[in-house]
């Protein structure tokens, strides 16, 4: 398993709003380049909130990493789609 780069994560749009980059705030390092035109020709609106949910990615997962430790696991169905989601997102096995 290869660890991902670490957050935060922010959003930079062109000036047409059809071209969106998530950069990683700790290297400065390109994460990924929304381009609509590739993308099915979604509008500006669509292309910033990809890349918003993108950004949001390595605080979303701490932050479920951290409710799965402390939550109650009676509630199993939510408690189960957290775990497959960390481990979906990390590569390790649930």
């Amino acid at each position: 398993m290869s660890t991902h780069t670490a957050g935060p994560w922010f959003v930079t749009t062109d000036h047409t709003g059809k071209v969106a980059t998530v950069y990683a705030d700790s290297e400065g390092a390109r994460v990924c380049t929304f381009l609509g035109a590739v993308l099915r020709n979604l509008g500006p609106d669509s292309i910033a909130a990809n890349a918003r949910l993108i950004a949001a990615a390595p605080d979303l997962l701490d932050a479920l990493i951290e409710l799965v430790a402390i939550s109650n696991k009676n509630c199993v169905g939510p408690w189960l789609q957290a775990r497959a989601a960390i481990s979906k997102a990390t590569g390790v096995p649930a």
